[in-house]
């Protein structure tokens, strides 16, 4: 790997632009599939653009798979297909969602800066957060009960995210002899050592569901207005929880009903998923 160079919002401008034109880089493959995605990649001056065709893209990329014909068709195919899809444009792949195995070099001195020693008693990893929007976020109450019910028995709980789910993290630990939140606390190298350590992972439709997923820790997943069936755990071990409403999978930021009510996560019990854990400790 050359390079790294993160996005400070949707798209790369400024120092960012100037930094990836300098790579002289031959081929970009965009797995996004929105138009800002192609466009970024097209006025970088990179030759070969592959991806997925749809939404105005086909004359910015040089390589392009079917375009997505129905949401519904979308709800039935996992995103990491999809990718492997746009990846098989530069030549074979092999077809398997099956997780590498990771090395975590510096994982155990990691722990030991966040003053969670691995050789204590293993955690529980919750994770409230969900860059998505509130659809996808099962109620800070919720993990707080649950939290609750793990560390009333003398078991540890620690709460990851990002700075934007510092509050939430704070709410679910208060008072909480053996909880930590360390949102906003950990560079993405801790958050992967904290999640490999962890007992079991309950987390939303989000990065760090997917993250604690790769690195094989088993996992309870929380679904609101997204499809476990596009979205859902590759990792072995993980149950998927999701209510079957009316109105979901809607793929909405936000409760569409007039209720304003998000049944799709309210309805998901605290006992639903501190059963779908006790089922995997003895699986």
């Amino acid at each position: 790997m050359t390079a790294v160079i993160p996005l400070a919002g949707r798209h790369a401008t400024g120092d960012v632009a100037r930094r990836i034109r300098d790579l002289g880089a031959g081929v970009a493959v965009v797995f996004p599939n929105s138009l800002g995605s192609a466009l970024d990649v097209t006025f970088k001056g990179i030759p070969v653009r592959v991806g997925r065709c749809g939404r105005g893209r086909s004359l910015l990329l040089s390589r392009t798979t079917a375009a997505w014909r129905r949401s519904e068709r979308r709800a039935r195919y996992h995103q990491a297909t999809h990718y492997l899809d746009v990846a098989a444009l530069l030549g074979p792949v092999r077809r398997t969602t099956d997780m590498p195995r990771f090395t975590l070099p510096g994982r155990e001195a990691a722990l030991e800066r966040l003053g969670i020693a691995p050789a204590a008693a293993p955690w529980l990893a919750l994770a409230p957060g969900a860059a998505y929007g509130p659809a996808k976020q099962w109620p800070v109450g919720n993990f707080r009960k649950l939290a609750e019910s793990w560390a009333g028995a003398g078991r540890r709980v620690v709460i990851v995210g990002g700075p934007g789910d510092a509050a939430a993290g704070a709410r679910i630990a208060e008072g909480l002899p053996h909880a930590l939140s360390l949102c906003g606390k950990t560079t993405l190298a801790e958050l992967m050592a904290v999640l490999s350590a962890a007992r079991a992972c309950v987390a939303n439709d989000s990065g760090a569901m997917h993250l604690a997923a790769a690195l094989g820790t088993p996992g309870v997943a929380l679904f609101g207005s997204t499809n476990p069936e596009a979205t859902g755990p590759l990792g072995a071990r993980w149950i998927v929880l999701a209510e079957p409403t009316d109105c979901a999978p809607c793929f909405a930021h936000t409760c569409r009903r007039r209720e304003q009510d998000y049944r799709c996560l309210t309805r998901i019990s605290p006992e639903r998923a501190l059963a779908a854990l006790a089922s995997l400790a003895e699986a």
